[in-house]
């Protein structure tokens, strides 16, 4: 990274220069306890910051190292090693190290941002591929890293906290598409066939008044290969609507397919899933062979 390329008032400084870490600590295993009591304090770990945490708790009297909600961490070990978390108080353990800077010169949110890029994540990462054990601070004190003015660090952080808010619920609105999709083709195809898409009113008949039913046939799992013209369609194959001719596709011979003529689907038949496992949403699956 070369200073001349970056924009006025912008400088590049040693990590050590402007950043100090300091590792956790923490008691034995045996001192740890499971629920708040008096002169006890959370005892931080990695797992605290994700989807399932396990609140820990330890004397106060055993735990040098102390956080604040406001305080950045750097996960030092392991598979979770140069993750970034923040927003918890309490003490921290050693897979854990505090970042303790000057805030008249760095912008909490902007050094969460930053430790998160390549800027710092990959130089950690090659120190991690040798050194099985984490990293110290000498480890990345050469590490540069680009220091703009303190209101541009600033303006940079809420622009990106933004940006991140945007991306956050657009990702949500897309994973709920296909539920939504779902249920408006359900809502459709039950209009459909209840006549309320008719102008005029549907008459109520019997299904074996306007359809024939014809159960299919048991084959032998000892006639099936894996490859061939006439696939066998079972339960694994039949989508909400379509069929799935990849999902473990099986096939049997001419010959054999020529004797169980009635058991061939046509062009415009529908075919129902008639079993199915309890709670799998697999029963009563139907597809109807349109072209």
């Amino acid at each position: 990274m070369k200073e001349d390329v970056l924009p006025e008032g912008w400088e590049i400084k040693r990590f050590e220069g402007v950043i100090d870490i300091q590792g956790g600590s923490q008691p034995p295993k045996s001192e740890f306890i499971y629920e708040e009591q008096e002169n006890y304090i959370r005892l931080l770990q990695i797992r605290d910051f994700g989807e399932k945490p396990v609140p820990t708790f330890v004397p106060k009297n055993r735990v040098s190292k102390f956080c604040q909600e406001t305080d950045i961490l750097i996960a030092r070990y392991g598979a979770s090693l140069g993750r970034i978390v923040t927003g918890l108080s309490g003490a921290y353990n050693v897979a854990l190290a505090k970042t303790i800077y000057d805030k008249s010169v760095l912008n909490d949110r902007f050094v969460f941002y930053l430790l998160q890029t390549p800027i710092f994540q990959k130089p950690l990462s090659m120190i991690s591929r040798s050194a099985q054990n984490g990293f110290a601070k000498q480890d990345i004190a050469d590490i540069k890293i680009p220091l703009p003015p303190l209101p541009e660090q600033q303006y940079l952080s809420q622009k990106l906290t933004a940006l991140l808010d945007e991306v956050a619920q657009t990702k949500q609105r897309l994973e709920a598409i296909p539920a939504q999709l779902k249920q408006f083709r359900q809502s459709v195809l039950a209009d459909a066939v209840s006549g309320r898409l008719m102008e005029i009113a549907p008459r109520m008949t019997k299904m074996s008044d306007i359809a024939k039913f014809q159960n299919g046939f048991a084959f032998n799992s000892e006639d099936f290969s894996k490859s061939g013209e006439w696939q066998v369609f079972r339960l694994g194959n039949i989508r909400d609507g379509f069929l799935f001719y990849e999902n473990k596709p099986v096939f049997i011979s001419e010959k054999l397919a020529k004797t169980q003529e009635k058991f061939i689907p046509k062009v415009g038949d529908s075919l129902i899933s008639m079993t199915g496992t309890r709670f799998k949403q697999d029963l009563n699956k139907i597809m109807a062979l349109l072209v």
